[in-house]
């Protein structure tokens, strides 16, 4: 399991809490019974005289459209919708989450709502009294979320702790795991048919068409450096990492991802193609502009990411004879294929800090709970109807003229960042008709190809969302974790470059388990043996 900055924003959490004595947690520790004389009949509640205050942590991308909360339609509606006063707190430009808690840590007030929290010990900070229990009262007040939650036994173990409280409402997606893979191959389908070649199926294929394009139109394989980082191509090798530290599960057992013979031959086949000038040396480095301009430019043909890169390069390609598409992760010689980029369709999102009053909470989870709602499934998806979409004949979803023709957005993704909030972080469920929407035809379809032949591959072998450490598992993950991560990306990097040979790759592993790594292993075992008894 991955542990990102909400690691330290649990930190910050009990650090202030800690140093501010019971002044920053008026209610103390222990158990509160929440009250409420709240007469909801339906949305909009007739609330609009309450101030709720949420954090957005997942506005950090907003912030560099806007400069305050006010300009954002998406969020000032959601009051509107929602019938409630909301005081939105989110991310500065450069302002990383964990930061931004620690800036409210430090006026030693939390908001009402906290949108962000993947990682951290909601069972401790149930128990100092920063973080409500939702356990008592969740059936009841959050009719919408609870009946969610009971579609897929998976969906109420990540929202709980390990002792069974409800704790969060999660992000999920439509369809499950299906959105989670976002990420893939793609290639210049129309230089494959000046060679009438079929799409690539194998290594075999990819190694031949890389030579081929080299050669004819002086193209390598390239992406940009945020995907570096990601599975890639390391499927086909029975592999499950490229250039980052990670884990895979299988038969119940946690592994370290880097260790392995198989990703050593992977790394072996990527330096094969790097040293052949087939993989482009600047993939470690390129930023997002260069990759859509060098694309322009036919500098490469195929190449690896999200969705919204496919998007951009078809539209990119508009008048000219390139014709990109996405196509299936390949396989080894013998059908191997352990991993695509993936995940469950679930992440943590919003929680309820004790400065709730215990006669407001159930305000606060009716709020949460609009999103979940049918037609807060809507809102936070596509707007308001009739303004940014409406059906249209067939009964389908379709963008309006207010949201086609805003000129303040270079494309649909921008566009969706202003207008809907389920953009990837969002409490409640992103559609995914709202995916198909702010991509080409081309682009959704490349979604299609990525995942359904490979639902396991996807995210099975993958921690499971909901995971959780205590504090003392957390402490130790990250003493040992942080130097381990940099240590393999650095070393990956010298691999595939050839700064280092293959023949070291023995000594690598072994300096990883002087490193700490089999203490490390042994904790996500604990915890993902603790997720599994829930």
């Amino acid at each position: 399991m991955k542990k990102t900055h909400f690691f330290f924003l649990a930190l910050a959490v009990i650090a202030c809490i800690s140093c501010g004595g019971r002044r920053d947690r008026p209610w103390g520790g222990g158990t509160v019974q929440a009250t409420s004389d709240l007469n909801f009949t339906g949305y909009p509640m007739d609330m609009m005289g309450e101030r709720i205050t949420w954090a957005d942590l997942d506005g950090e991308n907003l912030a560099t459209r806007i400069s305050s909360a006010s300009q954002s339609p998406f969020h000032v509606n959601y009051s509107a919708m929602a019938g409630i006063t909301i005081d939105w707190i989110f991310p500065t430009i450069g302002t990383p989450p964990a930061q931004m808690l620690s800036r409210i840590m430090a006026d030693r007030v939390l908001p009402y709502i906290i949108n962000g929290g993947g990682g951290i010990d909601a069972e401790q900070l149930i128990t100092e009294g920063v973080m409500w229990d939702l356990t008592p009262y969740i059936e009841e007040w959050a009719p919408n979320y609870f009946a969610f939650l009971q579609t897929r036994p998976e969906r109420g173990r990540a929202v709980r702790t390990d002792s069974g409280k409800y704790w969060n409402f999660g992000f999920f997606r439509e369809d499950g795991p299906f959105m989670d893979t976002w990420i893939g191959p793609m290639i210049r389908k129309d230089w494959l048919d000046e060679h009438n070649l079929p799409l690539p199926q194998t290594i075999a294929d990819w190694d031949r068409i890389l030579e081929l394009f080299k050669a004819e139109y002086g193209s390598v394989m390239s992406f940009e450096r945020f995907f570096a980082n990601n599975v890639f191509f390391a499927g086909a090798f029975g592999a499950y990492a490229t250039y980052n530290f990670d884990y895979f599960v299988k038969d119940g057992v946690v592994y370290a991802a880097n260790t392995q013979e198989e990703y050593r031959n992977y790394l072996a086949h990527l330096h094969n193609w790097f040293s052949r000038g087939l993989l482009d040396p600047d993939h470690l480095t390129m930023d997002n502009s260069t990759f859509f301009s060098r694309g322009m430019e036919g500098r490469f043909g195929t190449s690896y990411g999200a969705l919204s890169r496919l998007t951009g390069l078809i539209h990119n390609s508009s008048g000219s004879s390139a014709n990109w598409v996405g196509v299936a992760y390949p396989r080894g010689p013998d059908g191997t294929l352990t991993a695509v980029q993936g995940g469950w369709g679930i992440g943590n999102s919003a929680w309820i800090s004790r400065s709730t009053p215990p006669d407001k909470l159930e305000l606060v989870m009716r709020l949460l709970d609009y999103g979940f709602s049918e037609e807060g499934f809507l809102f936070t998806n596509f707007g308001i109807q009739g303004d940014t979409w409406d059906y249209n004949e067939a009964g389908d979803i379709i963008w309006l003229p207010k949201f086609l023709n805003d000129i303040d957005a270079p494309d649909y993704h921008q566009v969706a960042m202003k207008f809907v909030g389920q953009r990837g972080g969002q409490a409640g469920i992103q559609a995914t008709r709202l995916v198909e929407l702010i991509n080409s035809p081309e682009s959704f379809e490349a979604a299609r190809t990525w995942f359904y032949p490979n639902e396991e591959q996807a995210y099975a072998w993958r921690m499971p969302p909901g995971v959780t450490m205590n504090m003392e598992e957390s402490l130790r993950n990250a003493e040992l974790g942080a130097p381990i991560s940099t240590y393999v990306s650095e070393m990956a990097v010298r691999f595939v470059t050839g700064q280092l040979p293959l023949s070291g790759f023995d000594a690598f592993v072994d300096q990883l388990y002087r490193m700490g790594l089999a203490e490390l292993l042994e904790i996500q075992q604990t915890v993902y043996d603790r997720w599994l008894g829930r």
